[in-house]
């Protein structure tokens, strides 16, 4: 469809500098948790960040995975979790997650740990649903889930869209999802603004 509309596509092309889009009309920054074009504007934007309490990791793996479902499991440091959901034929989405009791259990021990380490101790722990596949790192580490909200979504010419603007919990969506509904959501304000 942006083809159709005369859209110039771009891929793998990081954007750095918002100097680069100087003559454009509207910038859409959908870059992201880690957006840098909310930190840039920060003073504009007014985000505020909060931490959830429970730490996760974010892995892949080879295992399919139905529909996205969520499994649990125990051993000495207490309950963990885990969400999985595919998101290519032979791929699968797993986020596993210590409630805050488990992880003030298990941080001592697993806090330390290399990423291949703890693919290794979570393959164990995660072997009667892995079923023989393996768990796949990209720069996997424990972290706190960050809310984040802004509490202006628009600056002169740049609009934020979805997690650059709000997070929402991957347990309930994706980032992606939520970017698009934004996008939606912008259009029908141009529309209804008779801006386009």
């Amino acid at each position: 469809r942006c083809r159709e509309l005369g859209v110039k596509l771009e891929f793998s092309r990081e954007i750095t500098d918002l100097d680069e889009l100087a003559d454009a009309d509207l910038i859409v920054a959908a870059d992201g948790i880690n957006s840098f074009v909310r930190t840039r504007y920060q003073e504009h934007f007014q985000p505020t960040f909060e931490l959830r309490r429970n730490h996760f990791i974010w892995l892949g793996s080879s295992a399919p995975s139905d529909a996205f479902s969520f499994h649990f499991t125990t051993n000495e440091f207490g309950i963990w979790d885990l969400c999985t959901y595919q998101y290519r034929r032979d791929m699968s989405t797993w986020v596993i997650e210590a409630p805050e009791a488990t992880w003030a259990k298990a941080e001592a021990s697993l806090g330390g740990l290399s990423e291949a380490e703890t693919v290794a101790y979570l393959e164990k722990m995660w072997a009667h649903l892995l079923k023989g596949h393996r768990l796949v790192a990209n720069r996997s580490f424990w972290r706190r889930f960050p809310v984040i909200r802004n509490k202006n979504w628009y600056y002169r010419n740049i609009v934020l869209l979805g997690d650059a603007l709000h997070t929402a919990h991957f347990s309930i969506g994706s980032g992606t999802k939520l970017a698009m509904e934004d996008a939606i959501n912008l259009y029908e304000a141009f529309v209804a603004t008779g801006t386009v």
